[in-house]
């Protein structure tokens, strides 16, 4: 659930308002004939109506929201332009590493190769994200299986846009350096998770007691 809103943001950013449509149903619930008003989400009412529902719901100030998103995304011309041409939500199947694997990618530019959009919470900190959520693995990852699939190496770009007033885009290339880095490190934590299936022993990676220094004497 803490994923809901970026993911529904892509549908009408990337793939078309028809595409939304198709997927999501916006409204804020039935209303109480008796009050007027909308059954709260503790009612059995809700309950029935939710479970009624062939799409995923969004709330009348979530869809909002996700408006203010696309537009942010539209009033950034780098992000616009990398969005202007290229396929939304393609596939990608290889071998990497030994180990069948597959990638959905959130928008492929023919010209500018691989362009990922993510909402954060603070555009001033979506550099910061890029590392402590991962992004440059998975990234680093989406890399090597197309390389593997097409023999060629793409470049790569995310898309940022806050999930909050003003809803500001960044455009961030990520350098090849360090995506030959986190590709690294990636193969690597593949080579271990072939060893698990192999020997059925899954470590925790904490094994042992660690000893951190916190202050350096020294200083």
């Amino acid at each position: 659930s803490a994923l809901f809103l970026g993911r529904a943001a892509h549908c009408p950013i990337l793939e078309g308002r028809a595409s939304f449509e198709e997927q999501y149903v916006v409204s804020d619930g039935p209303i109480n004939p008796n009050t007027g008003e909308v059954y709260t989400k503790n009612t059995k009412a809700y309950a029935a109506w939710k479970a009624s529902q062939t799409k995923e719901i969004v709330s009348g100030a979530d869809f909002n929201l996700l408006a203010k998103l696309q537009q942010g995304v539209l009033e950034h011309s780098n992000a616009n332009e990398l969005l202007l041409n290229g396929v939304a939500e393609g596939v990608v199947r290889a071998e990497y590493c030994n180990m069948p694997c597959q990638i959905r990618m959130d928008w492929f530019n023919p010209e500018y190769g691989l362009v990922d959009l993510k909402t954060c919470e603070n555009a001033d900190r979506f550099k910061d994200d890029i590392y402590w959520n991962g992004y440059i693995h998975q990234m680093a990852f989406y890399r090597a299986v197309i390389r593997v699939a097409t023999g060629i190496t793409v470049p790569i770009t995310l898309i940022g846009v806050e999930k909050k007033e003003p809803c500001s885009a960044r455009v961030i290339e990520l350098s090849a350096d360090d995506l030959d880095v986190a590709e690294k490190i990636n193969s690597e934590a593949i080579k271990r998770l072939r060893e698990c299936y192999a020997t059925g022993v899954w470590p925790t990676g904490y094994e042992g007691i660690e000893r951190p220094i916190y202050f350096n004497k020294n200083k």
